[in-house]
């Protein structure tokens, strides 16, 4: 069982790298934009709209920014007049850009499409204006870090992002507690497929509820995309909260080694006491068993759900800052969950194949819980750099 186990956790170690090193089409802050040949003349059309507060702040960046470059032939279009609305739609065309949703600004200009306004859009528009862009660096974002120098983490990939912080979020002590505690009755009864019904009941159930939160909190972050400076700004305030909580929970695991602080909730106590009773029950029908495993599931989600919300809150702003289409997110949602339920696939399918169960939480909790740690640091800096002057 533990060369099972180890086989599968090297697969999944290789399979991290592979999609980091073939999935250069999506990255963090990219958009869809094409360069068009460098022109002694620019056009810059400006998509906005009254009481914008986003586009206010750009309307302050182009008084320098125009003083600055009067080569700039300057459009522009109020979002509301049926005329704009046609231009919009020009110059998606001519840009050869797919605008999933209409949020202002919008700015066209040197070949490259802008929604939005921060500090990096910002920095993408001078260098467009000053003809220093190259196709694909717009969005870049250098950041010092320690014996590492400059890097540009712009560049990182989103499939790679959700694969690491899909498979951190999946080494959930409790949510792994929960399943032992089911399988450990199940194998019991010396069926496999008792084994394959029930534990794989709870593991969907757990995605299944699971995935309608990370999808709920993304379609919330996503209607707030207009304001990308605020966004942000949450995105890398939640990742530095979750960075530190993290880091307290590895001291804690290193220390006393990995507990689950829900033990002692009265709903999770209970519930687990009726599975307990329901699953040694020979008596206990088909349908009232799968209804306390569906129900447990479902409380340990729930309960959970505070200690284990930076990770996929995190993500989710990631790609609505990304503005990756929808159909884009959506298959990086699902590969998120993927691996956020690996390691209890990994148990699972061990558990049905040898009836036995073995898995070395103490040592791959404790890690795990520092490497989140650390990745939600990075991206709070990542995200938090441009504001720290103001924090």
């Amino acid at each position: 069982m533990k060369r099972i186990i180890k086989t599968l956790l090297v697969i999944l170690a290789i399979s991290v790298f592979l999609i980091g090193a073939v999935s250069g089409t999506e990255t963090i802050g990219d958009d869809n934009n094409n360069v068009s040949d460098e022109e002694s003349k620019i056009e810059y059309h400006y998509f906005y709209m009254d009481g914008c507060p986003v586009c206010t702040d750009q309307e302050k960046f182009h008084q320098t920014l125009f003083e600055d470059h009067p080569e700039l032939d300057v459009y522009k279009h109020n979002i509301y007049d049926e005329e704009s609305m046609q231009k919009l739609d020009d110059l998606a065309e001519e840009y050869n850009v797919t605008i999933e949703r209409i949020a202002v600004p919008m700015t066209f200009v040197g070949g490259e499409f802008f929604q939005g306004f921060d500090s990096t859009i910002q920095r993408g528009i001078e260098n467009v204006v000053k003809g220093k862009v190259d196709e694909g660096d717009r969005d870049e974002r250098m950041v010092n870090l320690p014996f590492i120098g400059e890097t540009d983490i712009s560049k990182f990939s989103l499939p790679l992002l959700a694969t690491v912080l899909g498979t951190a979020d999946g080494f959930n002590v409790c949510s792994i507690g929960a399943l032992l505690l089911i399988l450990g009755i199940v194998l019991k009864l010396d069926s496999r497929k008792k084994i394959l019904f029930y534990g794989g009941l709870f593991i969907l159930t757990t995605v299944s509820v699971y995935g309608i939160i990370v999808f709920a909190w993304y379609g919330l972050i996503n209607a707030i995309i207009g304001y990308l400076g605020l966004l942000e700004l949450f995105i890398g305030l939640v990742a530095l909260t979750a960075g530190i909580y993290f880091f307290k929970e590895f001291l804690q695991f290193y220390k006393y080694g990995p507990t689950c602080e829900t033990t002692g909730n009265k709903y999770v106590s209970k519930v687990r006491r009726k599975v307990t009773q329901v699953l040694k029950n020979p008596k206990s029908g088909l349908f009232a068993t799968a209804g306390i495993i569906i129900l447990f599931a479902l409380v340990m989600v729930i309960v959970e759900l505070p200690c284990s919300i930076g990770l996929p809150l995190v993500f989710t702003g990631v790609l609505a800052d990304a503005g990756v289409t929808t159909m884009a997110s959506g298959a990086y949602i699902l590969m998120y969950l993927f691996f956020y339920m690996f390691i209890e696939l990994v148990i699972f399918l061990g558990a049905v194949l040898t009836k036995k169960m073995w898995f070395d939480q103490e040592n791959v909790v404790t890690w795990t819980t520092l490497a989140a740690s650390l990745i939600m640091f990075f991206l709070a800096y990542y995200y938090l750099q441009y504001f720290l002057p103001f924090l």
